[in-house]
């Protein structure tokens, strides 16, 4: 059994080394350290006793009910981002304040995902996790059997399991129970600058044939992340996803490479080579690795259209400017072969409790409900992280969403979105799709060449 679990979390590990390379996290607070650690407050009952909330622990020190919590952590009290550590110990004082008897001990997850996962996973099979803690989206579902119902806490802060955008209610949902809180994701879409392209294009065609007509020596059409990272699939695999592509089976098995799949794969692959071909995007697009590698040249105003996931605004905004760069740029959903049909991909973080303690499974249900799910402190938490909030309705009431121009095409895009299989296999077919994406924008390889050597590849993997 033993040796089942460490080829299990390594397995895991695999994965999440890929997954997680997908989003990306900014911050108009930047990534300064928290200086203002402690803060500390009495309870509302009047007595003497000390509520405190610092990155390591939440409230009563001499409390009775001793609970340990690991969140992720760029989203936790011990989050380096100032403005995140500050929101997420400001909204727990409150919850520690109604419940003066406990005690939270904030335990330390490594800032690298892969480790962290794989060591929580092997933990959760020996019954060792923390009472609660932060699962990465892209491998939520391998914690299935170790996470507890956690509904109760959705109905302690009035809000409905509905009210989650529909892959995250896909995730948080197992065996008719909520057992994970999804809160905080992420979107790709097309950006395009309004001075140069007046009617968004719906389809390949129009995409191409747009952003043929802007390129010149000194303006990039179209440009996207193409080099071998997680990003540059994240970016491709709607085109496959829009057609009804499948990447694996229920069993997790590889099928992108058989029947209407591969054929789906080969036009997304086509596409994609022929953004070069035919001249609507640079053969450097092979050197962006991730959207903040484009940064500089869109800012310097050499981009007409480029795809990316909605993070890429704020690192923009902050090289040329806010207000220049919402007067030019708009955002709608990504170019599709049928203009009928939309698709996007989306990560983001949940969390979860693990501890079979009732009186402990019910208090951290609703205290992690008040943290990350709760109205203000989710939409809190997501102004100061860079992220989006998974729950729909915070897009029409969370004050920093309704003054952003991009509110309404991120939501409408999340509503379309997809997110990748949390499988084992998923790290080769990752794999070997950047690299067959590079040999069809290089030519080495063509489009249905590149899908049949990347699927055989994946399959002798296995």
């Amino acid at each position: 059994m033993k040796k089942k679990w460490i080829a299990l979390s390594m397995a895991l590990a695999m994965t999440l080394g890929t997954l997680a390379g997908c989003g990306g996290t900014t911050s108009s607070s930047g990534t300064t350290e928290s200086t203002a650690d402690a803060t500390v407050s009495t309870t509302e009952t009047g007595d003497d006793t000390e509520i405190v909330a610092t990155s390591t622990m939440i409230g009563n020190p001499n409390g009775t009910i001793e609970l340990n919590w690991m969140p992720c952590p760029s989203q936790g009290p011990a989050s380096t981002i100032t403005a995140v550590a500050e929101t997420v110990k400001a909204h727990a004082l409150e919850w520690a304040k109604e419940h003066p008897d406990v005690k939270i001990n904030v335990l330390e997850m490594s800032a690298n995902s892969t480790e962290a996962m794989a060591k929580l996973l092997t933990q959760a099979a020996a019954g060792t996790a923390p009472d609660a803690a932060g699962v990465d989206s892209s491998v939520l579902a391998s914690f299935y059997d170790y996470l507890q119902p956690i509904d109760d806490g959705l109905e302690s802060v009035g809000v409905s399991v509905d009210d989650f955008f529909p892959f995250a209610q896909a995730g948080m949902v197992h065996d008719g129970k909520v057992v994970a809180y999804w809160y905080t994701t992420d979107v790709r879409v097309l950006f395009y600058r309004n001075d140069l392209v007046q009617t968004p294009p719906k389809d390949w065609d129009e995409l191409l044939e747009t952003a043929k007509s802007l390129s010149s020596d000194t303006m990039m059409g179209l440009i996207y992340p193409a080099g071998r990272n997680e990003a540059t699939i994240c970016d491709f695999l709607p085109y496959f996803w829009a057609q009804g592509g499948e990447l694996v089976d229920e069993e997790g098995t590889p099928i992108f490479g058989e029947g209407d799949n591969r054929q789906y794969m080969i036009n997304a692959l086509d596409f994609i080579g022929r953004t070069v071909s035919e001249g609507a995007s640079p053969a450097r697009v092979t050197q962006y690795n991730k959207e903040a590698e484009m940064v500089a040249d869109i800012a310097a105003g050499n981009v007409a259209m480029f795809v990316g996931g909605n993070y890429a605004a704020q690192p923009i905004r902050e090289a040329m400017g806010k207000e220049e760069f919402d007067s030019l740029w708009e955002a709608t959903a990504i170019p599709q072969k049928d203009p009928n049909t939309h698709s996007s991909t989306s990560g983001g973080w949940t969390t979860g409790v693990f501890t079979q303690d009732e009186e402990k499974r019910a208090l951290l249900a609703d205290f992690l409900a008040h943290i990350y799910v709760e109205d203000q402190a989710l939409s809190d938490l997501c102004e100061a992280v860079g992220n989006l909030p998974a729950r729909q309705s915070l897009f029409d009431s969370a004050e920093f969403l309704k003054t952003d121009k991009f509110t309404g095409p991120f939501k409408e895009m999340l509503l379309e979105s997809d997110t990748r299989p949390a499988v084992d296999s998923y790290s080769v077919i990752s794999q070997e799709l950047q690299i067959a994406i590079n040999n069809v924008i290089t030519g080495s390889m063509t489009a249905e060449e590149a899908t049949d050597n990347a699927f055989s590849t994946v399959l002798s993997s296995l």
